[in-house]
């Protein structure tokens, strides 16, 4: 958990901090990136799909898909 300034902004950006709240009462771990543009959510499909659910309305949703294993590109 971020300690350094993340709980001193929740105040600045309320969906941002509900929206964090909600991935991280489902195991779904979750921080705000950058200056707050951005709420990231690490998690296996099948945690992920445990938050469908989360009130996102207020972003917009990418979901990107990531390999397992080591892969070595040339």
């Amino acid at each position: 958990q971020d300690w350094l300034h993340q709980p001193f902004r929740r105040d600045l950006m309320p969906e941002s901090a509900d929206l964090i709240d909600q991935l991280r009462a489902c195991g779904v771990p979750a921080v705000i990136s950058g200056a707050g543009s951005t709420v990231l959510a690490l998690g296996t499909t099948d945690q992920l799909a445990g938050v469908a659910g989360a009130d996102t309305r207020d972003f917009a949703v990418h979901q990107v898909g990531f390999g397992a294993g080591v892969q070595l590109h040339a």
